[in-house]
């Protein structure tokens, strides 16, 4: 269970653990649902203090912005796609996982 509560915040956290999936041959499927900041930490500030104060991407102009993190797993050896689109999803989140299937390590 530990594990499991890691690998969920990993990549945000310390996308290290990316290298340690390629150094390792881990077969591991992971979701990064991005809303261009640390959503819930900007959520609770915001409803305790009335400021998003270094939760929430922006540039200095204040426009939104966000880390490619796909680009982010590339860089460190890990196949990696972006979706757009929730009709997008589904298909990627399906050869993932056949991906892994097929290495023998999922």
């Amino acid at each position: 269970k530990e594990y499991r509560r890691q690998r969920q915040m990993c990549i945000r956290d310390s996308p290290t653990c990316l290298a340690t999936a390629v150094e390792q041959g881990i077969a591991c499927t992971w979701v990064v649902m991005n809303n261009a900041a640390f959503g819930t930490i900007a959520g609770l500030e915001n409803a305790n203090y009335q400021t998003k104060f270094g939760t929430v991407f922006q540039t200095p102009d204040g426009q939104s912005y966000s880390p490619r993190w796909a680009d982010v797993a590339k860089a460190y050896g890990v196949e990696a796609v972006c979706v757009q689109s929730a009709a997008e999803f589904k298909p990627a989140l399906e050869a993932a996982m056949a991906a892994n299937r097929g290495s023998g390590r999922g």
